[in-house]
């Protein structure tokens, strides 16, 4: 223990050596013993298969002294909604890695994305977390403090990103919800707008043309089955006669459903949800949207 007295006051320093992290996020400024961090904010799309991508990061010394920073690529403990970690630290190189910075100086990194050419990174949205880390140096008696800015880097090979699918997504407008049809005989071929009155109809909202294909699928544990209601003994039973459908901006067409069971007694006065689901078509990833078409057969 070493004593120092200034202007009447005594001050204590300890002789043992303490270090102390302040981890701030990409927009925190880590004054006056830290770094800023000016890098790429947005997720980025379509990256392909044995390429190498290059982003810029500049690494500013917001403190008083001469620092000397480290860069490194870690896996993010909670990735982000729709994100995977990044298998491999290795895809993402950090040029130069190591470098001292005087008070106010900057240096400009080079981050480098190393695709890999296997179909397994294929159609998947990676994230990993880049560190710039102030290395602490001994001041103040023997205190240290040391920095960490942390920076989020997403992306996605072969398609959109999440960000860009949600986007796209509010575009589509399906109505309705669920659909219900009652009446409908068994053993008979019965269209669903004749029998009906009503068909499913899908808009498209966005400002560029768009195919959906449009399938009767299998029930998702996402999906609650509407009160009263069996899963159908047969997807085939629920047929889409337009099963792609072509809409340009601001389009607005019908789903063309038609609907027969076998005349088998055990179908009679029952009760059957299903699931239909329209799906992009050349956006990479595709972008799904669901509807319930609910039977009542007699």
């Amino acid at each position: 223990m070493e004593s120092r007295t200034c202007s009447g006051s005594t001050i204590k320093f300890c002789k043992c050596f303490v270090l102390i992290f302040l981890v701030f996020s990409i927009t925190g400024i880590a004054w006056p013993f830290g770094v800023t961090v000016r890098f790429v904010g947005h997720p980025i799309d379509n990256l392909e298969l044995g390429k190498e991508y290059s982003l810029p990061m500049v690494v500013t010394n917001t403190s008083k002294l001469s620092r000397n920073i480290a860069m490194r690529v870690e896996k993010p403990v909670n990735p982000k909604d729709g994100y995977e970690s990044l298998p491999e630290l290795n895809l993402i190189k950090v040029m130069p890695d190591k470098f001292n910075l005087k008070s106010g100086g900057s240096v400009s990194c080079e981050v480098k994305l190393v695709i890999p050419k296997d179909e397994k990174y294929n159609k998947r949205n990676y994230e990993a977390i880049i560190i710039s880390k102030a290395l602490p140096d001994e001041f103040f008696g023997g205190l240290a403090l040391g920095v960490e800015v942390e920076s989020s880097v997403r992306f996605t090979i072969g398609g959109m990103c999440p960000e860009t699918l949600n986007k796209i997504k509010k575009n589509f407008e399906l109505q309705p919800s669920t659909l219900s049809v009652r009446g409908i005989r068994l053993g008979k071929n019965i269209n669903i707008k004749q029998s009906n009155g009503e068909t499913l109809k899908i808009t498209n909202r966005g400002n560029e043309e768009v195919t959906l294909k449009w399938t009767s699928v299998e029930w998702k544990k996402k999906f609650s089955l509407p009160a009263g209601c069996e899963i159908p003994p047969g997807l085939n039973y629920l047929e889409i006669k337009n099963s792609e459908i072509k809409l340009e901006a601001g389009d607005t067409k019908e789903v063309n459903l038609a609907i027969k069971f076998p005349k088998n007694p055990d179908y009679k006065n029952k009760k059957y949800a299903f699931l239909v689901k329209g799906e992009t078509i050349g956006t990479g990833i595709p972008i799904e949207i669901y509807a319930i078409v609910v039977v009542e057969t007699k």
